[in-house]
């Protein structure tokens, strides 16, 4: 299940929809009324009476320019407005919302990489991101939106599957484990292991692998979704005749900042008994179990 919100009270969400509308209101004023709103009709029979007067008369180049502009932004004006209707909706799951105003420099760069996005579930990618900027400016980098703006829909698909497998400490990082019983998952749920390589390539995931002892896990705290849980290791071995101690390892992937914000709006379900499978697997090769919490962790 995904993680569950607060709904916003309404006279709060009113106050969200509108600093929504501030922010947007250079690329579309939402707050106004369709009467008083170029409707996408009236702009397709702009459109047509433009293409019937270049074929009526001598279609040049500048003609054709024109046209061909003009059918793009609309088709990028219908699409930062579907994206700020989903933000509008996004809005509804909000548990807080921030006086401060978003960077300008942000808006103009999120627009700038959304406005060529049709795709409706990248668009909701999008919105969200915008949502949690309107919420709390600061939330999302420009490199993230960059980063985003890159990927196309199999690798955002799979980025989300992947994101299944993922605990959050109570820090609010997020890591995926690097054992066997979660590659093993991992690959038969995105049907190749080489995304784990793919991901660490464009940046969503750190280069080097977070390596703790076996014993250093115990009292462990993070969050698998709605459920709370805590690692217990075994004791720390003792050193003998002044030789150096050897200890198993859990492995841990950390996303990168961006990989951070990805995952935060990628919609990513729980795998159903995967935090079972991986206790039993731990426990079998490095001694270290999980061990189900109540209630949920706090960030």
């Amino acid at each position: 299940m995904p993680k569950k919100q607060k709904k916003i009270e309404i006279g709060q969400f009113a106050r969200a929809a509108e600093k929504l509308a501030d922010t947007v209101r250079f690329v579309v004023d939402i707050a106004i009324g369709p009467d008083r709103r170029l409707t996408h009709a009236q702009t397709s029979a702009k459109i047509k009476l433009l293409e019937a007067e270049a074929d009526a008369g001598a279609q040049d180049i500048a003609q054709r320019a024109l046209i061909r502009l003009r059918n793009q932004e609309m088709r990028r004006q219908e699409n930062i407005e579907s994206i700020i209707e989903e933000a509008k909706v996004a809005l509804l799951s909000t548990e807080s919302v921030s006086d401060t105003p978003v960077s300008q420099d942000f808006v103009n760069q999120f627009f700038e990489a959304s406005q060529d996005v049709s795709d409706k579930e990248i668009q909701t990618l999008w919105a969200k991101i915008l949502a949690g900027e309107v919420s709390c400016p600061g939330s999302y980098a420009k490199r993230t939106l960059q980063v985003l703006r890159t990927m196309d829909k199999e690798e955002a698909i799979k980025f989300s599957e992947f994101c299944r497998f993922s605990f959050v400490t109570k820090e609010g990082w997020h890591y995926v484990g690097a054992d066997s019983q979660t590659t093993k998952e991992i690959t038969e749920l995105l049907g190749n292991a080489a995304w784990i390589n793919h991901f660490t390539s464009i940046g969503l995931l750190l280069p080097e692998a977070y390596l703790p002892t076996a014993s250093s896990l115990t009292d462990f705290e993070f969050n698998y979704f709605d459920a709370k849980y805590l690692l217990k290791g075994p004791s720390k071995p003792e050193a003998r005749s002044g030789l150096p101690v050897l200890e198993l390892f859990f492995g841990m992937r950390a996303f990168s900042q961006v990989g951070q914000q990805l995952a935060n709006v990628a919609g990513a379900l729980p795998v159903n008994g995967y935090p079972e499978r991986l206790s039993e697997s731990l426990t079998k090769e490095i001694r270290v179990s999980l061990v189900l919490q109540s209630p949920k962790l706090n960030k």
